[in-house]
């Protein structure tokens, strides 16, 4: 493991000895970024190097001979200390005009890339710092660059509150992930690069997609800065067991986080359970549903509208609310249409409320307040409606936050129905008054007010030496039977 630090040195430390093996200095300012080549060929040729980069904008490159780099004392870390290796860097190059806040290494070891406050990301050749390319594009100061494992692509993050994938091919943006609402701190690739984290200056931890560029999901357990990300490779080795841990153990899928809120946060996948879970809720919702059908097709309105108000879907309720409104006025039923208004005909979905608990009852309302907005489905909203105001106590209903404006709707619309039954009401009567009228007629009157007589009009023709113009008049009458019957007369005026 490598590290870096305030005192202007690097160090290289054995993990399992808890010894510091050897320590780079060279640097002028304080040492903000560092790290090791990870091939593995790189190791079996022992030409394993390290890479930093610090505050006087310099970049580094050190070679770090392992197997030349041992340490007698067997004391821990003040004695290695003491004992370790001083290194000088083989290559340094001014790589950035403002402070350089992370370098990386390729998988292959093939390729370094920096980044810096100065908004760019440089890439450089490992073996002697040797510029390739300058990637531009971000509006503020590059925080953190990271190689993908499985992609020729890398990732950034900066203060521009953007994440950005670039092609390490042509070296152009691939995707801009936006979402964040501050600064983005650190990015790191999961799920075998198909997915990224990112964190930021607000405490929030981001889940993205890199193939859609979407946003899956959102942590807020940090209150402050999030700096570190970092997934974890953890076996069933490395971990108390489930008895110990009262879980249910830890595996793969997990990464941890560490922010300026004294926090580290171990974080675990649940992609796999959510999705056995919907699975296992779809399955369920399809066996309600069918067992709703069959209750409906069997008359067995009670489960039905259970079943219909447990799986939320208004349009069923309403179908069998409907149902048992028909069912009753059957066209069977003689005195079905006598029946229509009466009140113990209204009474009817009574016992269906009753059954009713709060939950379902507040849902129904809130169906009901959208029900009552068509003209088409009034009818059955207003039975149901004095259903619910006559069964259940007003005490109840104000115990609901949302039944003022519930019922300020209802009001409102339910005044605009009785208005229109009144004016079809009144326009039924006045039709009423007009067919009984003309009933008592006889049909000659009928005839007589339908023919029109009209007077030839007297037509001047100065161009005929005062010949008469024939006019043609077309007259209406109506038969014995009630038909209509036309007639041309012609008739002659006489000009002066």
């Amino acid at each position: 493991m490598v590290t870096s630090s305030k005192d202007r040195t690097c160090r290289l430390w054995n993990i399992l000895q808890n010894e510091c093996k050897a320590i780079g200095e060279g640097h002028t300012d304080p040492v903000g970024a560092v790290c090791i080549s990870h091939f593995q060929a790189t190791y079996a040729s022992r030409k394993v190097f390290m890479i930093s980069g610090a505050g006087d904008k310099i970049l580094k490159r050190w070679n770090l001979p392992l197997h030349q780099l041992e340490v007698t004392s067997k004391s821990y870390l003040s004695a290695s200390i003491d004992a370790a290796k001083k290194i000088t860097s083989s290559h340094s190059i001014r790589a950035h005009d403002k402070d350089i806040n992370c370098v990386t290494v390729s998988p292959n070891d093939a390729l370094v890339a920096s980044a810096s406050q100065d908004k760019t990301i440089r890439l450089w050749n490992s073996e002697d710092l040797t510029p390739i390319a300058t990637l531009n594009g971000h509006k503020r100061g590059v925080w953190k660059v990271l190689f993908s494992n499985v992609d020729k692509v890398l990732v950034s993050c900066s203060g521009d509150r953007t994440v950005k994938i670039w092609s390490v091919v042509d070296f152009t943006i691939v995707k801009t992930l936006e979402g964040h609402t501050a600064s983005v701190l650190n990015t790191k690739f999961v799920n075998n690069g198909t997915q990224l984290i990112s964190s930021s200056a607000d405490g929030l931890i981001r889940l993205w997609t890199v193939r859609t560029g979407e946003c899956e999901n959102t942590f807020d357990k940090h209150e402050d800065r999030v700096w570190a990300l970092e997934p974890l490779p953890i076996t069933s080795d490395s971990v108390p067991s489930a008895e110990e841990r009262n879980d249910e153990g830890v595996s793969s899928g997990y990464f941890c986080s560490a922010g300026s809120d004294s926090k580290i946060i171990l974080w675990k996948d649940v992609t796999d359970e959510e999705e056995k879970q919907r699975i296992a809720q779809a399955e369920e919702m399809l066996v309600l549903e069918q067992q709703m059908t069959n209750d409906i097709r069997n008359k067995n309105f009670g489960k039905a509208l259970k079943l219909a108000l447990t799986l939320a879907h208004p349009s069923k309720v309403l179908m069998i609310l409907t149902a048992i409104l028909e069912e009753e006025k059957s066209p069977s039923d003689e005195i079905a249409l006598d029946r229509l208004f009466q009140e113990e005909w209204s009474r009817r979905l009574d016992s269906y409320v009753e059954d009713m608990n709060d939950e379902e009852l507040h849902k129904i309302l809130g169906y009901l307040k959208d029900w009552n907005t068509n003209s088409r489905h009034c009818y059955v909203s207003q039975v149901l409606l004095h259903s619910l105001f006559r069964i259940v106590k007003a005490e109840k209903l104000l115990q609901w936050k949302d039944f003022r404006d519930l019922s300020q709707g209802l009001q409102a619309y339910t005044e605009r129905h009785y208005q229109r039954i009144n004016r079809l009401s009144q326009a039924a009567h006045f039709l009423d008054y007009i067919v009984s009228t003309i009933s008592l007629m006889p049909m000659e009157s009928l005839n007589a007010l339908a023919v029109k007589r009209v007077e030839p009009p007297v037509v001047e023709s100065p161009l005929d030496g005062g010949k008469a113009e024939h006019v043609s008049v077309v007259s209406t009458s109506i038969d014995n039977e009630g038909t209509k019957k036309k007639s041309n007369k012609k008739r002659k005026g006489v000009s002066d």
